[in-house]
């Protein structure tokens, strides 16, 4: 997965011919395969050629800014409309806009929790959330404790 991920912003960042196609691609390989070990079922729906050059490209701008993007920024990027871009992500997905979202803020959030000794209120802010109370309700619901005890749970 971190060596898909690395290809693909080797070629968002070398802008040699066609390298939005190939980063896109790379992209949606990452994304499948994450599907493939992900434990959380969810389904992704086939390519078809009116939707499948575009998702890649989406899903990449997700995957980059999902700290703060909206889906009406998302939608305005790629010239659709909120519901169209929101049904476009839920059938390539299985999941919504926000829940995508939310996936990756909490992965992130995760990840720093565990490899830093940052606060919970930073964390929170450097993963997206506005409101730490917020971030500590939905962390709690995904994993089932609050994150300052999914630390300690971690340092067992």
């Amino acid at each position: 997965l971190k060596n898909t991920m690395r290809q693909a912003l080797v070629e968002y960042f070398s802008h040699q011919e066609l390298w939005d196609i190939i980063a896109g691609e790379h992209v949606t390989l990452f994304l499948s395969l994450l599907v493939r070990y992900q434990k959380n079922d969810f389904t992704v729906a086939p390519q078809t050629k009116k939707n499948g050059k575009k998702i890649g490209a989406i899903l990449a701008v997700i995957q980059e800014h999902y700290k703060t993007l909206t889906l009406a920024d998302l939608a305005k990027q790629f010239h659709y409309s909120p519901q169209y871009i929101s049904t476009l992500i839920k059938e390539h997905t299985g999941k919504t806009f926000v829940s995508l979202q939310r996936d990756l803020r909490l992965d992130y959030a995760r990840h720093i929790l565990l490899s830093s000794n940052s606060s919970i209120s930073f964390i929170a802010s450097d993963a997206g959330y506005e409101s730490e109370e917020h971030f500590i309700r939905i962390f709690k619901s995904q994993f089932g404790c609050s994150p300052l005890k999914y630390r300690q749970n971690s340092k067992k």
